[in-house]
């Protein structure tokens, strides 16, 4: 089934973030409100990009659980995973917003079937 490949792939590549200290909270407050999460990367290269996570997933794991919460992991992984592959770029920015969010919507669907 192409979308359990798909989350495979994207939980893969959050444990390798994880994995590689580049998956990590916000401590430093750089992170908006309302901003869930980034990905930072360098424009010169395909990898060694990092995810910051907004301290507040900690407090919204608890309230709709971490399965939930989980959803911004992969929408950032998805990122990544774009990254390496050369199609995240300063020039596609919507078009990397539109392959995350779609996989976020995969992640969610697989957690709540009824929507």
């Amino acid at each position: 089934m192409v979308v359990v490949a798909v989350l495979v792939t994207v939980v893969d590549e959050a444990r390798t973030l994880q994995g590689d200290k580049r998956l990590h909270y916000d401590s430093e407050g750089q992170l908006a409100p309302n901003q869930m999460g980034i990905y930072q990367y360098m424009r010169n290269s395909l990898s060694g990009g990092v995810v910051k996570l907004n301290e507040r997933m900690k407090l919204l794991a608890i309230l709709v659980g971490e399965a939930f919460t989980y959803a911004t992991v992969a929408h950032e992984s998805q990122h990544s995973r774009d990254r390496s592959a050369g199609k995240l770029t300063p020039e596609a920015e919507i078009a990397g917003e539109v392959s995350a969010f779609k996989t976020q919507y995969l992640w969610l669907k697989l957690m709540d079937p009824t929507g």
